[in-house]
């Protein structure tokens, strides 16, 4: 739930206390499952959708490439197998790979989220998520061009579901889309709507705060005024900006570490040409 563990002893209705504005939240969210539960901490652990962090949820991909004709009259073709990586925590962070290599070469690296590991690790980036119910969206910015401050950012739509009561071992990617969005810069993951801002009176100027056009500016020389980089063409608004992926949409499977090694996901294709997560 991207929220921290509380002890669901103490939330009782009759039990008042202290607490912050967050801690509240909690309080009131463990009272209701209580409630909902008829106090039974067990149903309540079970009958309510949660992310798993004791591993990582797989998403296995394939697709078939032509090969190179040599010498015969036949036309090889080759399955090609990647895997898409979604390592939760619990403060809302994630661990967001993609790559051909299996679970078991894997896991080690999807372990730790400090900024050395990443760096270290191939293809690995940190983004946030949030989960409503049974429905998430995960975020994911990577730096494309470091000079001209662009980056691809990453959003994918979620839905958990659990194979048996209490699972949350599926994972299905309802979407991809990714956008060309200046460095550092993203879009909120849900709608908000801010209540303290007071609503303006009648004939009174109205204020309006720009989102865009604040990228950071560059110094150019005259002498480079005719060969900078920053005369290269810009594309046009709202072409190769949003891009929505339809392949590598196959459900994820949840692999905890104790089976990374020995998961049914690290045969080859020679072995399991088709996987069926159910």
């Amino acid at each position: 739930m991207g929220l921290p563990y509380c002890r669901l002893e103490e939330a009782s209705s009759d039990h008042v206390v202290s607490v912050c504005p967050r801690e509240q939240y909690i309080h009131e969210v463990a009272v209701l499952l209580l409630e909902e539960t008829s106090s039974d901490h067990v149903r309540a652990f079970i009958y309510q959708p949660h992310l798993r962090f004791d591993g990582v949820y797989v998403s296995r991909n394939t697709y078939v490439r032509r090969g190179i004709i040599e010498m015969t009259a036949r036309t090889p073709v080759h399955l090609v197998v990647y895997f898409r990586y979604y390592r939760f925590f619990p403060d809302g962070t994630l661990l967001y790979r993609t790559s051909p290599a299996t679970i078991n070469k894997v896991s080690k690296g999807m372990r730790n989220r400090d900024a050395a590991n990443i760096q270290k690790v191939e293809n690995l980036f940190l983004g946030r998520y949030i989960l409503k119910g049974t429905k998430g969206c995960a975020n994911i910015q990577k730096v494309e061009n470091l000079f001209l401050g662009r980056s691809t950012e990453i959003r994918s739509i979620l839905h958990l579901r659990s194979t048996h009561p209490g699972a949350n071992n599926r994972l299905d990617l309802e979407s991809i889309v990714s956008f060309d969005r200046d460095l550092n810069s993203s879009t909120s993951m849900v709608a908000t709507n801010d209540p303290d801002e007071p609503e303006p009176h009648p004939g009174q100027a109205q204020r309006c705060e720009h989102k865009r056009g604040l990228t950071s500016a560059v110094f150019v020389p005259w002498s480079q005024v005719n060969s900078h980089v920053l005369n290269l063409p810009e594309p046009h608004p709202g072409q190769a900006q949003r891009c929505e992926h339809k392949r590598g949409l196959t459900s994820a499977v949840f692999v905890p570490w104790s089976q990374a090694n020995s998961h049914v996901l690290n045969l080859p294709p020679s072995q399991m040409d088709v996987y069926l997560p159910g």
